[in-house]
């Protein structure tokens, strides 16, 4: 959807320029829904493999039960290590997202401009999802 065409449409300035807002809040939500999905599946899919690896790498290296607890601990830590990794990353894709939405909403016209301008140190996301700081 363009102004263009919207223009050619026969709507005036005001009316186009409320038109593409809602369509921005409505992709951006899309946008933001597609990534939030897509650092999951990432996530998942490392963490199998990773999995995987551990094991096929424990199996061959197993020689008695003292180095074989000591391993299991170690994949333990590691595995605890790269949970965390992940929900950090699921919960700054989801500020992010929610940041360029509430940007959208505020009715910013170039967001990736206005979010530079922003010190996302200072962000969070409440228990509704919604940014504060």
């Amino acid at each position: 959807m363009k102004h263009e065409e919207l223009k050619g449409l026969g709507l005036s300035d005001e009316q186009v320029d409320r038109v593409m807002g809602i369509h921005g809040t409505d992709v951006n939500d899309l946008k933001g829904q597609v990534s939030q999905l897509t650092t999951e599946r990432d996530a998942l899919k490392q963490r199998a493999t990773d999995s995987d690896k551990q094991l096929n790498e424990l199996k061959a290296a197993h020689k008695d039960d003292k180095d074989f607890q000591a391993e299991i601990d170690k994949l333990k830590a590691d595995n605890k290590a790269k949970d965390d990794e992940a929900s950090k990353q699921l919960k700054e894709t989801k500020l992010n997202y929610q940041t360029e939405l509430a940007l959208v909403k505020a009715g910013a016209l170039n967001t990736k401009a206005a979010s530079a301008l922003i010190d996302k140190d200072k962000l969070s996301l409440d228990e509704k999802g919604n940014v504060t700081g």
